[in-house]
């Protein structure tokens, strides 16, 4: 069993233009002991890291203004090596050429939306045992 007090120190990054998707899955994560910052675009989430770097960024791909792949390399480039978020690709579309492109884009892991709760625990779960 994972200890509770660890949990509370990942931090969680949820970055979707949806708002009601942003607020269900923050008050999901919260509710479990992350610690969850929300932004709506990937200029909110910019300006976010600046207090508090992510350990998980979960970024809806298919974003106005600046694309998924687009945050990704400015949070990458924002950390530096200080930091290496695990970077989650959130997308509508999970056929084998979006998972390859997500992959080359420079993201950890690729999940179809809408993600289910219990997917979504396992991986922060086994990004605390890494």
């Amino acid at each position: 069993m994972i200890n509770q007090d660890r949990r509370r120190t990942l931090c969680v990054l949820v970055i979707d233009d949806n708002a009601d998707t942003v607020e269900s899955t923050a008050i999901i994560l919260r509710g479990r002991g992350f610690a969850v910052q929300t932004a709506q675009s990937g200029l909110e989430a910019l300006q976010l890291i600046h207090y508090q770097w992510p350990d998980v960024v979960f970024l809806d791909i298919g974003q106005s203004k600046l694309n998924g792949p687009e945050v990704a390399k400015l949070i990458r480039a924002q950390c530096g090596q200080n930091k290496k978020p695990f970077f989650v690709a959130l997308s509508g579309s999970g056929q084998e050429p979006d998972k390859l492109r997500s992959r080359a884009d420079g993201f950890d892991l690729h999940l179809v939306k809408p993600v289910k709760i219990s997917e979504l625990a396992e991986h922060l779960f086994a990004r605390l045992s890494a």
